[in-house]
């Protein structure tokens, strides 16, 4: 019955050889059973008719062997779902009367098949239908590339978002829209993100609306900025207002931030800012310490966070850390050994990473070059280390902001902790008369690094002093006094007293507040802007004066 419906069709057209050349197809040998020649008669029949419409002898024969190749990848996947979607496309690509267009849709559905789904390949049709509307063969060509991607990560979330994509820039009619929005699913492919491309169908529909290839040049060019620090940020979405040829990363090829091994993930500034990043949400967090297994670490890595293991000394394990990441925040330690060198030598391995990993912005925690302001009449080593590696960093081009924190107030129940006197009375020993004070709550430090990264353009090249309050020490004492019902005083000792104490770091420290009376340049104002939540000293004591009943 098929085949004399067939030769009908064909006898209509007057067409003896299309006849021939069906049967010749029909009588297959390589068909390996009844059923395997029904489906291929079937497919030539609706063959022949499409090919007679459009009187294409050539078409024909082409279709025919592509029809009888597609039906022996559909039985060996077991699936006859895709013939029907065959036939379909075929309809498409024999109307627009292009063999070029029919065998790049025959590569394409080759993909489809290899990988045993049928719902990539039903979309894989519908992009196709859509590329062969606009009768474009560069957008069928890049439609093609891009499949091949989302193929490769097995993703149909990945394939609809592309199909998607695809739409809106064909409705644009723009091949240069096209080609960038390519080049950006590669690298979103690349970084395994759904988010980050679900991110860039949305930019690049507000790109669309409103007409502006500059725009979305500057999108694609943003989203290659995500990854770094012990707190690597997975990009889940960069405001748009944020677009900047400067970059910056907690470590995310999506959006991740590296926060340093050295910052203690429950230490004074990474706790800080690995807390503050996974409440703000914007980033992918990689934290980044010297030990996984720590309490800490499994608490991070149940609020969300990627931890893990690095070495500001090991070359390696830090390259591991940042790969991908978008930008970072770094905290080098001196204290830690008490070496300016080393925290030096550390710093700079990490430039030189963060260099090679092309890292779009770091947030460092540096502070003033003392030897160097003062002409050498001053050395404070952790203050001159931290600062020869704000130069260092900007010497070889890494895009870095540097946070330059007071002291915290919570050193008033450590390196600043009031002595009790005889007469029951507290003093407090901070040589710096009656110039005022900066400080700052360690709480407080991470929603001002994470405002820094979310605004690269503003802060990248800057060093930006912080402070949420200016007292002075009779200040401080009067506030405590107020707070805690305990009686506080200034010792009014001054650096030269201070440095006879006797405990090893005394000369540094003296140091260091002889150049805390020559007025540190630090902004509350812009703190308060960065973090509107930062507190006044007065609101951390009653918050925290119970931690000053066992002094």
């Amino acid at each position: 019955m098929l085949c004399v419906s067939a030769h009908a069709l064909c006898l209509c057209s007057h067409s003896v050889s299309l006849s021939l050349c069906h049967c010749s197809h029909s009588v297959s040998p390589q068909t390996p059973c009844v059923s395997a020649h029904t489906l291929c008669l079937c497919l030539c029949v609706s063959a022949h008719a499409l090919c007679l419409c459009s009187h294409s002898v050539s078409l024909s024969l082409c279709h025919c062997s592509r029809s009888v190749s597609l039906l022996t990848l559909c039985l060996r996947s077991h699936s006859l779902f895709p013939v029907t979607l065959f036939v379909s496309a075929h309809t498409l690509c024999l109307c627009s009367c292009s063999l070029s267009l029919l065998k790049l849709f025959v590569s394409a559905h080759t993909l489809c098949l290899c990988s045993h789904s049928v719902s990539l390949l039903t979309l894989c049709v519908s992009a196709h239908a859509l590329c062969l509307c606009s009768r474009s063969l560069s957008l069928l060509t890049l439609c093609v590339s891009a499949h091949a991607l989302c193929l490769c990560s097995y993703s149909v979330s990945l394939l609809i978002l592309c199909v998607s994509a695809h739409t809106l820039c064909l409705c644009s009619h723009s091949v240069s829209l096209l080609t960038l929005f390519v080049s950006a699913q590669a690298f979103c492919l690349c970084s395994y993100s759904v988010s980050l491309l679900t991110l860039c169908v949305s930019a690049h529909t507000l790109c669309l609306c409103s007409y502006s290839v500059s725009l979305l040049t500057l999108f694609v060019s943003a989203h290659a900025l995500v990854s770094l620090l012990t707190l690597c940020v997975s990009a889940h979405t960069l405001p748009l207002h944020s677009h900047s040829a400067s970059p910056l990363t907690p470590c995310v090829c999506a959006n991740t931030l590296f926060l340093s091994p050295s910052a203690s993930l429950s230490g004074a500034q990474g706790g800080s800012v690995v807390r503050a990043f996974l409440e703000d949400g914007t980033f992918a967090v990689r934290a980044v310490t010297r030990d996984t297994s720590k309490p800490a670490a499994r608490k991070l890595k149940e609020a969300g966070a990627e931890v893990v293991a690095a070495d500001l000394d090991d070359k390696k394990s830090l390259e591991a850390a940042l790969c991908g990441a978008y930008g970072a925040f770094l905290v080098t330690d001196f204290w830690q050994h008490c070496r300016k060198e080393k925290e030096v030598a550390q710093g700079q391995l990490f430039a030189k990473i963060s260099k090679s990993l092309d890292l779009k912005h770091v947030v460092f925690s540096g502070l003033e070059h003392v030897k160097k302001l003062t002409g050498g009449k001053l050395e404070v080593l952790h203050f001159d280390g931290k600062g020869e590696l704000e130069v260092y960093f900007r010497s070889i081009g890494v895009p870095m902001t540097s946070v330059r924190l007071p002291g915290y107030y919570e050193n008033m129940l450590t390196s600043y902790r009031p002595q009790k006197t005889e007469d029951g009375t507290y003093t407090l020993r901070i040589p710096v008369g009656d110039v005022p004070f900066d400080g700052l709550a360690v709480d407080d430090v991470g929603p001002i690094v994470v405002s820094i990264l979310k605004s690269p353009s503003k802060y990248i090249g800057k060093d930006i002093g912080v402070s949420a309050d200016k007292l002075t020490v009779e200040q401080y004492a009067a506030i405590l006094s107020k707070v805690t019902g305990k009686t506080f005083k200034d010792a009014k000792i001054s650096p030269d007293e201070y440095e006879t104490l006797g405990f090893p770091e005394a000369k540094q420290m003296a140091n260091m507040f002889r150049f805390c009376m020559m007025k540190l340049d630090r902004d509350v104002e812009l703190t308060l802007k960065l973090n509107p939540k930062a507190k006044r000293f007065q609101q951390w004591a009653e918050e925290n004066k119970d931690l000053f009943r066992n002094l």
